[in-house]
């Protein structure tokens, strides 16, 4: 017990199997709010598991046995679910719907072949510059406004590719501006 007081001191949490994570307490706190907003009810469940897991009547594999049902088809959940598990005890869930998951392989083509020309089309910089940008766009530190005005900056001698970026903007966004 003086471990896991020592790690909360820290600002750490104790991951299991010795393990120390890099989240903190707050992390764990922000994950326990976006679980309960996510799965509403049904989050007291999720709860119980640590509780059980805490008053040592389950163990860690029994905790995660326990989540995954609870998570299935929130992918986010999972990834930050993960977060607080060591590498070796990840889980993942599979989408719910094979039919979307085919449906989807045509766009993920394209956008695959999107980021390949755009890679041979930029210098190494401007490439991770673009890929930095969509990554805070998709983890939502950046919003569609502000990438879209970046990539058109980064994009602006090349026309044809932010044309073909907009293809694969959702309709809304799309429709916003002009291709």
């Amino acid at each position: 017990m003086d471990d896991s007081k020592s790690s909360a001191d820290d600002g750490e949490i104790n991951a299991g199997c010795g393990i120390k994570s890099r989240v903190t307490m707050k992390d764990a706190i922000a994950f326990m709010d976006s679980v309960k907003t996510v799965l509403g009810a049904k989050s007291d469940g999720f709860v119980n598991l640590f509780k059980d897991y805490t008053a040592k009547r389950i163990d860690a594999k029994q905790v995660i046995s326990g989540a995954i049902p609870l998570l299935k088809g929130h992918g986010e959940l999972v990834a930050g679910f993960n977060l607080f598990l060591p590498q070796a005890h990840e889980i993942s869930v599979p989408l719910e719907d094979d039919a979307f998951a085919r449906e989807m392989e045509p766009f993920l083509e394209d956008a695959l072949k999107f980021i390949k020309i755009v890679k041979e089309q930029l210098n190494a910089e401007q490439f991770a510059y673009f890929l930095n940008l969509l990554h805070e766009h998709q983890n939502m530190r950046k919003s569609f406004e502000d990438l879209y005005s970046e990539i058109g900056i980064l994009f602006s001698d090349k026309p044809d590719l932010l044309q073909d970026f907009n293809y694969f903007l959702p309709a809304f966004e799309a429709n916003d501006h002009t291709r």
